[in-house]
Formats: C-alpha cells, structure tokens, sequence
C-alpha cells in the first residue's frame, strides 16, 4: 500500500470544500451548513484529513435534525488548529457514547441506513496518526471538535 505524503494542507480550502460536496446531501434533509472557517495550514495527508472532514459532516448530517443547521467552525489556538461541527441532535445514548471510536459502534436512526459504524473509528485513528485527538461533547448539540498541530 503507498502512503500519501505529508504536505502541507490550506485547512480553510479543504474544509469549505468538504461543506460545499456536502451541502446538496445537507439540503435533502432541509438541512443548512453555516460555515465560519478560519485560515490555517497544516502538515498533513491531505485525503486523510478530508476522508475525516467528510465523515464528521456526514455524521452530523445522519443525525441532526431535520430543518436545523450544521455549523463547521475552524480556529487557531496555541499552535493548534481547530476544527468543530456542530449538530442539533438527541443525545448519544451513554452506553454508545462510551465506546464510539470503537469499529462497529453505531446508532440505529431513521436516517443511518447506510452506516457500518466505522466512520468515527477511522477519523480517530487518521487524527491520532497526524498528532491530534478528537473530542466530543454530547447533548443537545452534539459537538465534534478536532485537534491538529499546525504550521500557520
């Protein structure tokens, strides 16, 4: 397997541009992505990051709920960029949330059929791959929020 190489990544370009292949799937569920992406560049593997960005709006997209709004928001802080989405949401149940960056891990929603319960897996293992963690907090907007070292 080649491994893709690390380059340094304009996060604003990549993650607007997640938002924008998305939108039309957000837009099906009557769903609108509010974006507030700030600049940063960061070394990283570029379709790695944007396999995460992807799934993480996907995610919040499968679970939102419908006619609200998605918000990706980016940010520098200390040398770390950031990257948070945040949905209108139920709760992860407690037993779920305990274990979700464990593969198979999945809720069973109306609108999740396609899920094999991987996604949140991957993303954390590519984030941990490129030095960063992935946090979630869990209530009525569930807010997925993304560390990576960054360059500036």
């Amino acid at each position: 397997m080649v491994k893709e190489e690390v380059k340094e990544v304009d996060m604003k370009k990549l993650i607007t541009q997640s938002c924008n292949d998305m939108s039309i799937k957000a837009n099906k569920y009557s769903l609108t992505i509010v974006q507030n992406i700030n600049h940063g560049v960061i070394r990283a593997q570029e379709d790695r990051i944007r396999q995460v960005m992807i799934n993480l709006i996907d995610n919040a997209i499968k679970y939102s709920v419908n006619g609200k709004e998605i918000y990706v928001n980016s940010y520098w802080d200390q040398d770390k960029y950031y990257v948070e989405v945040i949905n209108h949401s139920n709760p992860i149940p407690e037993e779920i949330f305990n274990n979700i960056f464990e593969p198979f891990v999945k809720l069973n929603e109306v609108n999740n059929k396609e899920s094999r319960g991987l996604g949140l897996y991957l993303c954390n293992e590519i984030v941990k791959e490129h030095g960063g963690e992935i946090i979630i907090e869990n209530d009525e907007l569930v807010k997925v929020r993304v560390t990576l070292e960054g360059s500036m």
